[in-house]
């Protein structure tokens, strides 16, 4: 399913680099190009990363503030917000390095509850591109939130090399996301494709990513395909 079954929904999209490597910019930017084609358009973005272009290179803070706003902007319970956060990770973390840090620091579990507090009353989509990011989801389950993980939370992911133009799990959730179907479509779609570029790579399944998913209590329509804009 694409475009927007119910008159009036919006979407809006957050994404943001968390390490100075460009690949994850090129994540923040195809997905915003991807959900821009499905949706027929955005009715808010902000892009955020370290290498000029398509993607602003904002304080943390200022970033936060940044969602906050698109948080505002939509109407409980009836627009979307998608935000995409995109690292390398450890279990229980992802990492933070902008350009310029000697070392880096990370965001744990509280970190993200809090910055994603602002939407605890609209319909949003997380995606977490990092190893280990499946870690992340029991601390951040919410009735209104769907996660997306490129990792399971004892598994690394794939493609974050920095010459590479994105990871693997973005990389395939851009294609799929452009191929239709309901969320859940899309994320079973998207398993497999990240399960098949891990196979030609010679990676077996004792090691592979195992991209996982939450779905909370309110979001089931939209997994599904109908309730809202998917």
């Amino acid at each position: 399913m694409t475009g927007r079954p119910n008159d009036g929904d919006r979407v809006y999209y957050f994404g943001q680099a968390l390490f100075k490597d460009k690949v994850f910019d090129g994540d923040v930017v195809a997905m915003g190009r991807a959900l821009a084609q499905r949706y027929g358009g955005l009715d808010g973005r902000v892009l955020v990363g370290h290498h000029g272009g398509q993607v602003s290179n904002l304080s943390d803070p200022a970033a936060a503030a940044a969602l906050a706003d698109l948080a505002r902007s939509a109407r409980d319970g009836r627009d979307l917000v998608v935000v995409l956060l995109t690292s390398h990770g450890l279990p229980g973390e992802i990492a933070v390095r902008h350009p310029g840090m000697k070392h880096h620091t990370s965001l744990t579990a509280s970190d993200l509850r809090q910055l994603l507090r602002p939407l605890e009353n609209d319909r949003h989509v997380v995606i977490l591109q990092a190893c280990y990011s499946g870690s992340l989801i029991p601390a951040l389950q919410s009735p209104n939130r769907i996660i997306l993980t490129a990792a399971r939370a004892d598994r690394t992911s794939f493609g974050c090399a920095p010459g590479s133009n994105n990871t693997w799990f973005i990389r395939s959730l851009v294609e799929e996301l452009q191929q239709g179907g309901s969320w859940q479509d899309v994320y079973l779609r998207t398993r497999s494709r990240v399960q098949g570029y891990e196979r030609r790579k010679g990676i077996g399944i004792h090691e592979n990513s195992q991209p996982q998913a939450s779905v909370g209590g309110r979001m089931q329509g939209l997994w599904a395909g109908a309730g809202g804009p998917g």
